[in-house]
């Protein structure tokens, strides 16, 4: 476990009994590794947290360090939850639980097995990390708009091409970056899934069994995150 200037990574144990310190005994998200049965096992956990200054012992009580204390409570009691997995060079998938201002992301780390980095942002700064995000996996707006007609050709042949084969969005048949929204408990709201077609980047909004195409932009993605 180690913790940097902008976040911490975790084994999935140590997440697990640091959420438990916070009031929560379960989140959706990531799939965590059970912890262990034995209490050796788990008060070496503990001892590890207590030595990299994690979580700190007064009076019988622990306490979680700040600003980790604050990201795991925000995660935990979460209005919204994000599930976002995106194409490119760097194919990712991680979970924003967002919580009135606050966003709190956790992703496994690459580096460790069965480790989980976790960080938080206002939720300004992770629209813009979320607009970076995009650009890198090549979903970039063009500088010269094409007339609104063209626009619409094209999302209505996009929408008679699925029907023509009868297919369904799926991740990695088109889609350069999808979103799953939720509420705490992993019950799906709708999903947001952002496609390149042809020369134009369209955002496709699943509901239900029918498919609505809008030209992408990142503003329209806020709306459709926030609705």
């Amino acid at each position: 476990m180690q913790q940097t200037d902008e976040s911490y990574v975790l084994t999935d144990w140590q997440l697990q009994l640091l959420l438990e310190g916070c009031g929560c005994t379960e989140i959706y998200g990531l799939p965590l590794q059970r912890p262990p049965q034995n209490q050796q096992e788990l008060s070496y956990q503990i001892y590890k947290l207590v030595k990299k200054q994690i979580i700190s012992v007064a009076g019988g009580l622990f306490r979680i360090a700040e600003p980790l204390k604050s990201w795991l409570s925000a995660a935990a009691q979460a209005e919204t939850i994000y599930k976002i997995r995106t194409s490119g060079q760097m194919p990712r998938c991680f979970c924003v639980y967002v919580q009135k201002g606050q966003a709190v992301l956790m992703e496994r780390y690459a580096y460790r097995e069965n480790s989980v980095r976790l960080w938080g942002f206002t939720k300004t700064e992770f629209y813009q990390e979320l607009d970076q995000l995009l650009f890198d996996c090549g979903m970039r707006e063009h500088v010269q708009p094409l007339p609104e007609q063209v626009y619409q050709e094209m999302a209505q042949e996009l929408v008679q091409s699925y029907a023509r084969n009868n297919e369904e969005l799926r991740p990695g048949m088109a889609g350069k970056f999808r979103a799953d929204v939720c509420d705490r408990f992993g019950r799906q709201r709708k999903r947001i899934t952002a496609v390149r077609v042809q020369l134009e980047d369209f955002l496709v909004q699943e509901m239900k069994n029918t498919v609505d195409v809008t030209l992408f932009g990142i503003e329209k993605l806020i709306a459709l995150l926030e609705e």
